[in-house]
């Protein structure tokens, strides 16, 4: 039984400068697929402080307002409580037009792997089992 010696002779370089440059250019792509998530995920931080911003100063300010009401007229908690309530209905409504200006923005900038990204989630939130083969064949 002859053993199989392994090579000892020495690399190809052609073949190891190709190996260097295809490592390279993957390393790029998965570096600039990477950078887009950073930027999605400090812009929904940002749009998460916004609206928590929105809606407390709407409520603090309908419940001041309220408040003054109430030491003025010297009533107790009516003012305060009708204060507060149309704080909340601004800041409901508020919401309610920054998310219909986002919406309209992400429907004429929408990118092809943002909605990608939204079809593979779509169907893996109602159960294809075929997701993942159709996600697949989308990278090629």
């Amino acid at each position: 039984m002859a053993q199989d010696k392994p090579d000892t002779s020495p690399p190809n370089e052609e073949a190891f400068e190709d190996f260097s440059s295809r490592l390279d250019d993957a390393l790029d792509s998965r570096a600039q697929d990477a950078a887009p998530k950073e930027n999605q995920s400090g812009a929904a931080m940002s749009l998460a402080i916004k609206l928590a911003s929105e809606l407390i100063a709407a409520l603090l300010v309908g419940g001041l307002l309220g408040y003054g009401a109430d030491w003025v007229f010297k009533t107790s908690p009516l003012f305060l409580l009708c204060g507060l309530a149309l704080g909340f209905a601004a800041a409901f409504l508020s919401v309610l037009r920054m998310m219909k200006t986002l919406n309209k923005e992400g429907q004429h900038n929408a990118s092809d792997s943002s909605q990608e990204a939204v079809q593979q989630t779509t169907k893996d939130i109602t159960g294809n089992k075929n997701s993942t083969a159709l996600s697949d064949s989308g990278r090629e």
